[in-house]
């Protein structure tokens, strides 16, 4: 009983560190419920800006796919962007650490051939996914 009393006294401090913990985790994988935003349209304007600074090319950026699993909906986006490698890999460290809302989860780089022109160019593959709380 004096094992139990104990562990009663530290329960508030406990229930204090895992919710601490359990919102650390959230921030990381994405889940942001306090804000109610869209997150595709947010993601677009963050790459389409991006883009447009950098001399980038939007090529591709179909609709986003989404997963439903247990109590959470994971959302991932495709994002096909074109250009220098340097300017691409800052892209990606930019989503990666400055964008909160969700995570770049893959990114693969493709070389491309015009064939009228004989030139190859350089395209990065983006998944990046952001994950949700079901409401039911």
């Amino acid at each position: 009983m004096e094992q139990q009393l104990t562990l009663a006294e530290n329960a508030p401090q406990k229930i204090a560190e895992i919710k601490n913990r359990i919102s650390e985790i959230e921030t990381r994988i994405g889940s942001n419920q306090s804000k109610e935003v869209d997150f595709q349209d947010m993601l677009l304007e963050k790459v389409s800006s991006y883009c447009k600074t950098n001399g980038l090319v939007l090529k591709e950026f179909p609709q986003t796919h989404c997963f439903s699993q247990q109590d959470y909906l994971i959302e991932t986006n495709t994002i096909i962007v074109e250009g220098d490698f340097i300017k691409l890999l800052k892209l990606v460290y930019g989503l990666e650490n400055d964008f909160e809302i969700g995570k770049v989860v893959s990114v693969k780089f493709l070389t491309n051939e015009d064939f009228r022109s004989k030139r190859l160019y350089l395209s990065a593959v983006i998944y990046y996914q952001n994950i949700k709380m079901n409401r039911s």
